[in-house]
């Protein structure tokens, strides 16, 4: 065996190794133009971005998400189903994503960023608002990441 051989350790909940799930999350945000350049980043951006990143390669890690071969789609896997809906697709992001945040006053921001992710993925904003937290926070760090760049 080489001695320069690198030797990869998964957890027992994890479907995906972690490099690979890097290079996922990489390639995703690159499609997304999301900036993942840390050098050009304050501290405080910096946690924010590296807490969002860690939730969405967790998730990659455990076979819950899913990065489509050209980028432009995230597929999560709900760990608690919403009536029918067990599984979410999140496209790119289109113009309407930001017109049907302006339905809500200004000291509403859940409920504008319940519309953005809503119009992003097809669902009724409902669905994001009856979500176990678990799933919430996935895609709540998606929005939050592709909003931020």
């Amino acid at each position: 065996m080489d001695e320069q051989a690198e030797i990869i350790t998964m957890d027992s909940n994890e479907k995906i190794n972690p490099e690979m799930a890097e290079a996922e999350f990489k390639r995703w945000a690159d499609v997304w133009d999301i900036d993942d350049d840390l050098d050009d980043m304050d501290l405080e951006a910096k946690e924010d971005f590296n807490g969002h990143k860690r939730r969405i390669t967790k998730a990659i890690k455990k076979g819950r998400a899913f990065i489509s071969d050209d980028g432009s789609t995230v597929t999560y896997n709900l760990i608690e189903p919403v009536a029918e809906t067990s599984k979410i697709e999140m496209r790119i992001p289109k113009g309407d994503s930001w017109l049907l945040m302006d339905k809500y006053k200004e000291k509403q921001q859940f409920h504008k960023f319940n519309a953005f992710m809503s119009a992003s993925s097809k669902v009724y904003p409902k669905i994001f608002s009856s979500m176990d937290g678990r799933d919430l926070k996935f895609f709540q760090s998606v929005t939050a990441l592709f909003l931020a760049s």
